[in-house]
């Protein structure tokens, strides 16, 4: 069920429908689990949280999920499993981690 939240979540922030987006990534989201689902879902809920005005949160979030992603590629990235998730899943959260990053760094520091 964790992995079928990624799209939906995804969607529904895109469509500015933040309070769904958040209760699909936060259904989806077991915090325990080092996983690329874990990590894409955390990214979802940082953008979300920032664009409803909880910068903190975005922040907290965006950092659990960036020390997910660059400890997954630190060593290189391998094939994975189905598990902790394929490679694609891994490069799926990257670039979210980079559209993430972008928003709540770049916004985040505006007018500062």
């Amino acid at each position: 069920a964790g992995w079928a939240a990624i799209p939906i979540a995804l969607w529904k922030y895109r469509a500015g429908e933040f309070a769904q987006a958040r209760e699909y990534g936060r259904y989806g989201l077991n915090p325990a689990e080092f996983t690329a689902k874990s990590a894409t879902l955390r990214l979802i809920l940082a953008m979300v949280c920032y664009r409803s005005g909880q910068a903190d949160e975005a922040r907290e979030y965006l950092g659990q999920a960036r020390a997910q992603v660059e400890e997954k590629f630190k060593p290189g990235l391998d094939r994975g499993d189905q598990g902790v998730g394929l490679w694609y899943d891994w490069l799926f959260a990257r670039v979210l981690l980079r559209e993430a990053e972008g928003l709540i760094n770049r916004e985040g520091t505006a007018g500062k």
